[in-house]
Order: structure tokens, then C-alpha cells, then sequence
């Protein structure tokens, strides 16, 4: 390969892991968000109709979630394009055509990705300026400078994006205009603003409440110490990205591999951060809580080079790029869901720590807490192997040690990728091995007088165990096997036991949770919707996870045929399918711990029915008066319906 194409090849995969790297924060934090949109939407539709300030929140809670999905979508069609026609497609030896034919199909989204971006800004400064406005009702003069400073950071920001869209040839390469720091800066100035107007109402109402001897906060001192508080952190996020801006103006300071990454990662935060942080504070306003909450860019194509020459690439060179450009498409897909996925459960998880912390201390907390601690390490982990493996590939295929050999390009990068593929089927199975063992301890619980079905269940999780391992130390010794792709015997066998757990376990909590719902319909007792009880029941049981492992079972077994995986379709469906299930094994047992402690568990409270049934039985036997009851008419549900208690009079009908 001659130095032109090995020149192209490092500044492409140096764009590569810079753009990756933005994706990665960008997905991470749309997982988050859209968690944090769900919870919204449930406090919204559960409080009192007809209040203003709830329209409010609702209409701006859909902007968000509709600007922000907006932009994600964007910026993946950016990230996908950029490999997809560099690298695969219509290869003529030409990198400097493939450059070129890359830039016009990004082109589309170049054009929307500043308008999206700027939607999801304004949104967070507006819902910032409205709160700063309602609490100065008494301050014209800055209520008016409010105002003012909202209405010139709109029109401001429209006229930098109809800038952009006519200079797109400067946005496609990174640069920063005036304009751009400028935006930055007025946004900055209205948060700041309305953010000090916050702290002086809040010291001003602290001040009388001292006055009057009452030291407690109230709720309303509460929230308002929480708006000062995110609304601070949210201004350190746009004062950290300023001075990336300002350096970006000069042409030099982009042509640095650091900067680019560091101004994308940066930048990435900033949107992010625009589009949770009212979300953020509108979840904790409903909540009464006072806690600080935690806090896409489009896919740059290269300039075109100056020599009009295009380096070239023999027939070998352009089979090897295309094979590694769909490989890279494929990584890319799984990784996309890899990210999103863990978003959504670090959010879950925190939740579920909030809920265990202020719990009673018992047998059951600390084992949901030790289950919970364990399946947040090995997910952990899994992420990270996953992004380590994800990062090695390009940066020893494309970027280091360029001798002109592709090949010996890609066996060093296999070389460096071994230490990950080692260490990924050891925290998948652990991760599957956990959620397995969460969803036969819940039915080992309810089957307390089926020691056949106890034995069977047991025997199968054993089974399960002792196979998923045989099957991890197999696939280290046979990592070529594993790195290629390709599918095992065991693989698909420790599948099918796995799925032989749950569908077991999920039958027998399936049958309890039935059986209860008959009890209780007999006996007149008024439920929740019926719609969300059988949604809850297929959360908690499995059968969603169930319906997971299913369809990610053919996959294993047509990719025991190793002609299979020279489909590129299926490659990238393998993939994608195989995430969601590594997903799933993890945000599964977290969801039910939720329930669980959120009293929203059908299962929950079948348990509780056995125990109840079972006294009742006792009491009625010990007196003598079980046959009578049972002779006698039924008597009236009870006064409070929804309480456990009436199961028991239900049960002596």
C-alpha cells in the first residue's frame, strides 16, 4: 500500500475512534433519558388535571423526548453512513472518490444536525427561564431582562444554524465559527442569570423563615435549593465547553487528534446534559426530593485532499477494507445497544439501591442487595470488555505501526484483542447465570409445598450452571472459534438449558400469580387494570426474557455453519440479537427488584396470599371450624379491599 493510502487510513481511523467516542456518551446518556422520560410521564399522569404548570410539563417533556430522539437518530445515520461508504461500497481504488461520495450521502444529515442540536438547547434554557420567571413575580425589570436575554439566544441560535447550513463544507470539517461561541455564551448567560435570580429568591425566603425561628427546610425551600443546584452544574457543563469552542475557531487547533476527541466528548456531554437536566428536575420536583441529579454530533468526513491524484489500492487491499468496513458496521450496531442498554440499567440500579437502602434490614434485602452489587460488577465489566474489543480493532488495524501490509495489520490487532475475547464469555455467563438463578430463587419461594417441582428446578439450575461453565473454559480454548464468530455445539446447549430454567420458573409463578388473581376475583376484590397487572406479571415471571432467549436461539444454531457468518445481514443480526439478550440477562432482575420494592408485584403479593392461606388454615383447623366455614355462604369482601388482610377473610369463604 502506498503512503497516501496509509496517510488516509490513519486520519480515518483516527476519526473512527474520536466519533466513537462521542457516540459512546451520546447513546450512554439517550438510555438514561429515556428511562428518566418513562418516570416523568408516570408522575405527570398520575397527578391532579387542570393545573397549568402540568400542561407545561408535559408539553415540554414531549419537545425534549421528540428533539432529542430526533437528534440520536441523526447522529446514528451520521456514524453508520461514514464506514458504510468509505469503506464497503462501489471500492474502485479510489479513496479520494470514496471520500467524496461519503460526503455527499452524510450531507442530509449535516444539514439537520445543527437544528436538532439547537432544539434540544433551547428547550432546557426556555424550561430554565420559565422557572426563573414564575418565581419573580414581583420583579419586572428582571422579569423583562429575562425575556430579553431568552429572545435574543433564540434568534440567535436560528441564525447560526442557517450559518452552518450554508457554510456546511466548515461544519463537515469541525470548525468553530463566531457565531457558535457566541450562541454558547448568550445560553450561558441566560442559565446563569435565571439560575442566580433562583438563589437570590431562595436566600430571601431562608432569610424570613430564620427570622420566624423555623429551622426545618420546607419543601418549597427544598426545591428551590435543587433548582440553584442543577441549574449551577448544568452552567459548568457550558462553561467547560466554551473554551473548546473559542480554541476551534483556529484552523490548526482541529488538525490535533487530542482536541478532536476532547471537543467531541465534550460536546456530546453539553447536548446530553441539555436534554436530562430538565427532565432530571422535573422527576424530583414530583418526587419531594432534594437530591443534585447527575448530568450527537454528526460523523465529520475528511476535507478533500488538495492533490487532485487519488492514491490507489490493489484488489486485495479493497477485498480486505470492505470485509473490515462490514465487521466495523456490525461492532458498531451491538455496541449502539451495548451503550443504550447500560444506560437504562445504571439508572435502575440506582433506584433499586435507593429502595433497598431505605428498606427494613432483612434475609431477603441483603440477598437482593448482594444479587444486585454482583450483576452491576459483572455488567460493568461486560461493558467495558465490550468497549475495550470495540476500540482495539480500528486503532491497531488502521492506525499504529502502518507498514503497508494490511494483513499484518489486522493480526496485530488480533493480537491485542485477545486479552477481551478471553474475559467475554466468562462475564456473559455470569451475567445470564445470575438473572437464571434471581428467577428460580422467586419460584423456589412460591413453590413451598412442591418438592417435586422444588427438585426439578434445582437439578436444572445446577445442570445449567456446571454446562454455561464447561461451555466458557471450552470457548478459551478454542478463542480462534469464538474471535471468527462461529458457534459451538455447547453454546446453543447451554442456551436451550438456560431457557428450560426460566420457562420452568416462569410457568410456576405464572400458575401462583393465576391462581391468586382467581381468589381475589372471587371474592369481589377490586383491582388494577388488567392490562397492568398482566404487563407486571410478564416483567417479573420472565416470559419477556423468555421470548428473548427464543429467538436468539436459532441464531446460535444456523451459526453453527460457519458459510453463515460470511452474510453479512446475519452477522449484524447475530450481533444485535445477542446484545439484546446480554441486556436483558441484566435490566431483568434489576426491573423485578424494583417491583418488588415498589409494591407493583403481582408475585409479591401471591406470596404473601400462601402465607395468609396457610394461617388461616391452621387457626380453622385448631378450632373446629374449618368445615362449617366452608358450608356457610360467603361473607362480604372487606371494607379496605386493597389490603392483604381481606385475602384471608376472602380465603375462609
Amino acid at each position: 500500500m502506498d503512503p497516501e493510502s496509509q496517510a488516509f487510513f490513519v486520519a480515518f481511523g483516527q476519526e473512527l475512534i474520536a466519533n466513537t467516542t462521542e457516540a459512546i456518551i451520546a447513546f450512554f446518556a439517550y438510555g438514561v433519558f429515556l428511562l428518566e422520560a418513562c418516570i416523568t410521564v408516570y408522575f405527570l399522569m398520575n397527578r391532579p388535571k387542570g393545573k397549568r404548570r402540568n400542561y407545561l410539563m408535559i408539553i415540554f417533556t414531549a419537545i425534549i423526548f421528540c428533539s432529542y430522539t430526533w437528534e440520536i437518530c441523526v447522529g446514528l445515520g451520521g456514524f453508520l453512513t461514514q464506514p458504510k461508504y468509505t469503506l464497503i461500497k462501489e471500492l474502485n481504488g479510489s479513496l479520494e472518490a470514496q471520500s467524496e461520495r461519503t460526503e455527499e450521502k452524510t450531507l442530509p444529515w449535516a444539514y439537520m444536525e445543527s437544528w436538532v442540536t439547537t432544539l434540544v438547547m433551547l428547550s432546557g434554557d426556555c424550561i430554565v427561564a420559565w422557572r426563573a420567571y414564575v418565581l419573580l413575580q414581583h420583579a419586572r425589570i428582571w422579569r423583562m431582562i429575562l425575556c430579553i436575554l431568552a429572545l435574543a439566544n433564540i434568534a440567535l441560535n436560528i441564525v447560526d444554524c442557517v450559518i452552518d447550513d450554508l457554510e456546511i463544507t466548515r461544519v463537515f470539517a469541525g470548525d468553530f465559527s463566531v457565531l457558535d461561541w457566541l450562541s454558547t455564551v448568550l445560553s450561558l448567560s441566560v442559565n446563569l442569570f435565571a439560575t442566580s435570580m433562583i438563589a437570590w429568591k431562595a436566600w430571601n425566603y431562608h432569610k424570613i423563615r430564620s427570622a420566624a425561628s423555623i429551622r426545618q427546610k420546607s419543601r418549597a425551600l427544598r426545591i428551590m435549593l435543587l433548582l440553584i443546584e442543577s441549574g449551577a452544574i448544568f452552567c459548568v457543563v457550558q462553561a467547560v465547553y466554551f473554551p473548546f469552542q473559542l480554541i476551534g475557531i483556529q484552523a490548526t487547533a482541529i488538525s490535533s487528534y487530542s482536541f478532536r476527541v476532547a471537543n467531541l466528548a465534550v460536546g456530546s456531554v453539553w447536548t446530553s446534559a441539555s436534554a436530562l437536566y430538565p427532565i432530571t428536575v422535573f422527576i424530583l420536583i414530583q418526587t419531594h426530593n432534594s437530591p443534585v441529579a447527575e448530568t450527537v454530533h454528526l460523523i465529520r468526513t475528511r476535507t478533500k485532499q488538495e492533490n487532485d491524484e487519488s492514491p490507489g489500492m490493489d484488489p486485495q487491499d479493497q477485498e480486505f477494507v470492505a470485509a473490515f468496513g462490514r465487521v466495523l458496521i456490525s461492532n458498531a450496531s451491538e455496541a449502539i445497544i451495548a451503550f443504550f442498554s447500560y444506560g437504562v440499567f445504571l439508572l435502575e440500579i440506582c433506584i433499586t439501591v435507593y429502595f433497598l437502602m431505605n428498606r427494613s434490614k432483612g434475609k431477603r434485602n441483603y440477598l437482593m442487595i448482594i444479587c444486585t452489587a454482583m450483576i452491576f460488577c459483572s455488567y460493568t465489566w461486560e461493558t467495558c470488555v465490550g468497549l475495550g474489543g470495540f476500540l482495539t480493532q480500528p486503532k491497531y488495524t488502521l492506525i499504529q505501526e502502518m507498514n503497508g501490509n494490511l494483513e499484518a495489520q489486522n493480526e496485530r490487532a488480533y493480537e491485542k484483542t485477545l486479552p477481551w475475547a478471553y474475559m467475554e464469555s466468562w462475564v456473559t455467563t455470569l451475567i445470564t447465570l445470575l438473572g437464571d438463578f434471581i428467577v428460580a430463587w422467586r419460584a423456589y419461594i412460591l413453590l413451598e409445598h412442591a418438592r417435586i417441582w422444588r427438585t426439578i428446578l434445582c437439578i436444572l439450575v445446577l445442570a445449567n450452571i456446571a454446562l454455561n461453565i464447561v461451555d466458557s473454559v471450552i470457548d478459551d480454548l478454542e478463542v480462534t472459534r469464538v474471535f471468527a464468530g462461529d458457534f459451538s455445539v455447547l453454546d446453543w446447549l447451554s442456551t436451550v438449558l438456560s431457557l428450560s430454567v426460566n420457562l420452568l420458573a416462569t410457568s410456576m409463578i405464572a400458575w401462583k400469580a393465576w391462581n391468586y388473581h382467581k381468589v381475589r376475583s372471587a371474592a369481589s376484590i377490586r383491582q388494577k387494570s388488567r392490562a397492568l397487572r398482566i404487563m407486571l406479571l410478564l416483567i417479573e415471571s420472565g416470559a419477556i426474557f423468555c421470548v428473548i432467549q427464543a429467538v436468539y436461539f436459532p441464531l446460535q444454531l444456523i451459526g453453527i455453519q460457519t458459510s453463515a457468518f460470511q452474510h453479512f445481514a446475519f452477522e449484524v443480526a447475530n450481533l444485535a440479537v445477542g446484545s439484546v439478550w446480554t441486556s436483558a440477562s441484566a435490566l431483568y432482575p434489576i426491573t423485578v427488584f424494583i417491583l418488588i420494592q415498589t409494591h407493583n408485584s403481582p408475585v409479591a403479593e401471591t406470596a404473601h396470599w400462601i402465607q395468609t392461606i396457610s394461617v388461616t388454615k391452621q387457626e380453622n383447623d385448631g378450632d373446629g371450624t374449618n368445615e362449617a366455614l366452608e358450608q356457610s355462604p360467603p361473607p362480604p369482601p372487606p371494607a379496605n379491599a386493597e389490603r392483604e388482610e381481606g385475602i384471608a377473610v376472602a380465603s375462609r369463604s
